[in-house]
């Protein structure tokens, strides 16, 4: 039947091929981002917080306040870092502005993930105040892209033009 009905043969393969195309793109994302764990130690102990106003508003992240009130007074948590809204940042001081995703975080953002810095220092407790210097964690790969130099966050080689994501 499907040999004399050639229009319609056509029609089924090509029904079938799109569905098996989305089902297999829609796995795919699913199995990214839900089944497989996240790149941390101990991924199962990880727990995002969230804030809700008294409206019933939720917010993606928590507040100043409500972060030190947990830090303060928290004991079931190991640690408690967060990190605010994606902002990008454009790099100028070397041969082209490089434009980077970046986010503010904590100081006990990194102990929250079990994850150490490989060079420097993790964020302290005096980085995380008004008025404090500017402190930054680069990831290796950008920090390869800015040529492994171990002095690339020094004030007088670069300049950090901040505004944030329309995302």
């Amino acid at each position: 039947m499907l040999l004399k009905n050639r229009g319609f043969s056509a029609a089924a393969i090509v029904t079938l091929a799109l569905g098996i195309g989305v089902n297999a793109s829609i796995f795919s994302i699913a199995d990214g981002m839900v089944f497989r764990p996240l790149p941390y130690p101990d991924p199962d102990r990880l727990v995002s917080v969230l804030e809700q106003s008294s409206k019933g508003q939720t917010y993606g992240t928590i507040s100043r306040a409500t972060y030190d009130a947990l830090v303060g007074g928290a004991r079931s948590f190991e640690a408690l870092g967060v990190a605010d809204t994606e902002f990008i940042d454009t790099l100028i001081g070397g041969d082209q502005p490089i434009r980077v995703y970046a986010c503010a975080a904590s100081h006990h953002f990194l102990r929250a993930l079990s994850v150490e810095p490989t060079l420097g220092h993790a964020f302290g407790a005096d980085d995380y105040h008004r008025g404090a210097e500017r402190a930054a964690l680069l990831m290796h790969s950008f920090w390869r892209t800015l040529g492994s130099d171990r002095n690339v966050t020094r004030p007088d080689r670069v300049h950090v033009s901040r505004h944030r994501s329309a995302g």
